[in-house]
């Protein structure tokens, strides 16, 4: 199950906010602002791993409790967060990416 938040101040591309429990590798569904660099003609001349314009470079997902550029509450769960989870991914360097 995916649940997109929709925010007018949200920037067109490069940024998706998803509920979810496919990106930090648990079981369970949170928010997650999603930030990604995507491949340009450019890009696909300077490195033989990426095929074709819109393959992901890389992708960063990290856990959110409200939408950084409108302020929403997006989960009612508070909890005081000591770490917060945060996955990288990094395609530039390898066909299958790499976690960082």
């Amino acid at each position: 199950m995916h649940k997109y938040h929709e925010c007018k101040f949200l920037p067109k591309k490069g940024i998706t906010i998803v509920y979810s429990d496919e990106f930090l590798g648990d079981d369970k569904h949170v928010w997650n602002m999603i930030i990604e660099r995507s491949a340009e003609e450019a890009d696909l001349e300077e490195n033989h791993y990426l095929e074709e314009v819109g393959d992901t470079i890389w992708q960063t997902v990290l856990e959110i409790y409200c939408c950084p550029y409108c302020g929403e509450p997006l989960s009612s769960s508070k909890k005081q967060v000591e770490a917060a989870d945060i996955v990288h991914y990094d395609n530039w360097h390898s066909w299958y990416g790499s976690k960082l």
